[in-house]
């Protein structure tokens, strides 16, 4: 391969979507017209039709199956892995309730899609390693997360049953109970 041919190819991008003229392509959005997508009602007045250009339609990017898995990244720095990876939707966080509960799941289950789909990574190998540190770097927050949550159940737990177990079961707080 040239060099003329690898600068088409890096200006494309081997995964990028692009805008062309593929009236037959199969890779459409829209439903193929039968006949002339346009027709003149009368002739113009010079006696002959206009020739016009042909529908362009968007050629959507393959995604690999590779890339459609789960990310811990996506999942625990959402909005901070989506600016970083041109998947600005992962934004939504910041709606309130939703955002919190609702989208980190979202983000994690089409995250490497949004990405992908972004053109921000040159190859495939270069996205699954770039994916794989988000990927270790979310699943340690994670773990540091649920760590967290498990200490701070202990703690209430722990100040709930001390008094209780210390002081004798069925007294109150100061060693008596309030009937005496």
């Amino acid at each position: 391969m040239n060099e003329s041919e690898q600068d088409k190819q890096t200006q494309n991008g081997t995964h990028g979507g692009s805008y062309e003229q593929r009236p037959n392509s199969s890779y459409s959005q829209r439903p193929q017209q039968q006949g002339r997508p346009y027709t003149q009602q009368s002739p113009p007045p010079n006696g002959s039709y206009t020739q016009q250009p042909p529908p362009v339609y968007y050629v959507e990017p393959p995604v690999p199956s590779e890339v459609r898995r789960w990310n811990w990244g996506a999942f625990s720095l959402n909005w901070i892995w989506g600016c970083s990876n041109g998947a600005y939707l992962a934004l939504l966080y910041f709606i309130p309730v939703f955002g919190w509960f609702v989208w980190p799941f979202v983000c994690g289950a089409r995250g490497n899609i949004w990405a992908w789909k972004s053109g921000k990574f040159k190859d495939l190998d270069t996205f699954l390693t770039t994916q794989r540190t988000w990927n270790i770097a979310g699943i340690i927050l994670f773990c540091i997360g649920l760590l967290q949550v498990l200490l701070v159940i202990l703690i209430v737990a722990g100040a709930i049953m001390v008094p209780w177990t210390f002081f004798g079961g069925d007294t109150g707080y100061f060693g008596y109970n309030e009937w005496g």
